[in-house]
């Protein structure tokens, strides 16, 4: 019949998503997980998370499903937060007498701003009506860290006046 047909078709092929989460992690109080891909759509995991990042505070197994034009792509991670130092100096304070301070998290590292490395120093106070700032880096067995601070003043020394001498009879 002599009769020809011909057409058009424009494929498009996108490629998948490259998708990596990095390897698995052993970190401290916390990490943010980054699934790249800038504008893509996101399903982790962790209920109600759709973002491209997410910040892990437990340990777990994470993964995410990253879809971009129509196109799949998932990685999982393994992640283990090690549990940081809780660094307290207490509040800061007025002083006319050597104060201790005592960094806890015993079988940690110390690096106190006085150059001294013991979990406990003995502080002087400064002159009256001047302050000094003591801190203290932390540093856990497991490589986890946390700095604290104290604000001392030097406190304002008593007055002590009884009076003139006396020379009395009975008591005064």
């Amino acid at each position: 019949f002599g009769c020809t047909a011909s057409d058009t078709v424009v494929l498009i092929i996108n490629d998948a998503p490259d998708v990596d989460l990095g390897p698995d992690r052993n970190e401290c109080n916390m990490v943010t997980l980054d699934a790249g891909n800038p504008g893509a759509s996101y399903i982790w995991s962790v209920a109600g998370q759709f973002a491209q990042t997410l910040d892990v505070d437990q340990s777990g197994t994470y993964f995410v499903t990253v879809n971009q034009l129509g196109c799949e792509a998932s990685d999982t991670v393994n992640v283990v937060i090690q549990p940081g130092p809780v660094v307290d100096l207490g509040a800061d304070r007025e002083a006319c007498d050597p104060i201790t301070l005592d960094a806890g998290n015993a079988g940690s590292t110390f690096q106190w701003s006085t150059g001294e490395t013991s979990q406990t120093i003995m502080v002087m106070p400064p002159p009256t009506g001047t302050s000094d700032t003591i801190s203290v880096t932390v540093t856990t067995a497991n490589g986890c860290d946390a700095s604290g601070q104290i604000i001392i003043t030097g406190g304002t020394e008593p007055v002590v006046d009884l009076g003139w001498e006396q020379v009395a009879c009975g008591s005064v």
